[in-house]
């Protein structure tokens, strides 16, 4: 993926991101106000508790609650998998830009030899190299630990979980 792609896509999960806290802050208000329901403290009620409740008003409010908290649920899962991914793309970037840097270093001049080369560099020159290098094994290993807790099936049941709730909306 290309750096404005990729930019493209940093923006589009942050867009996500802000859409899924905006629905998770919907949630926590008809949340508050089921519950004071549930407990019987209805607007315009008596807030004795809800002994004169209809019993299938009860029902109604418990079946909203238990909606609300599936909902929030999935949106949880939904801002995991977007951190993940927005992760995923901040340390490619990193990785790319670092190994420009290291190419470029590493790139021989006109005509040199590599012993010619390595004869001219500084130790500051051959110093920065290794740090390179090692810092690209660390974010290779970063990346492959963002992947192992979400490889393979436990990843696409994600998605399909995040991808069918949004549908549902």
């Amino acid at each position: 993926m290309g750096v404005i792609p990729r930019q493209q896509r940093a923006q589009e999960l942050q867009r996500e991101l802000g859409e899924v806290e905006v629905r998770q802050q919907e949630l926590e208000q008809r949340g508050a106000s089921v519950e004071k329901a549930i407990r019987g403290e209805r607007p315009g009620g008596d807030g004795g508790g809800g002994e004169d409740t209809d019993p299938s008003d009860d029902a109604v409010l418990m079946r909203q609650w238990f909606g609300l908290v599936h909902e929030r649920s999935m949106l949880v899962r939904r801002d995991q998998l977007l951190q993940l991914q927005l992760r995923e793309l901040q340390l490619e970037d990193k990785h790319d830009r670092l190994q420009m840097e290291l190419r470029e270093r590493m790139a021989a001049p006109d005509g040199s030899s590599l012993s010619t080369r390595r004869a001219l560099k500084s130790d500051v020159y051959v110093e920065r190299e290794r740090e390179l290098v090692s810092t690209l094994l660390e974010i290779s290993e970063q990346r492959r630990a963002l992947d192992r807790p979400w490889t393979g099936p436990s990843r696409n049941r994600l998605r399909m979980e995040c991808e069918s709730a949004e549908n549902r909306q």
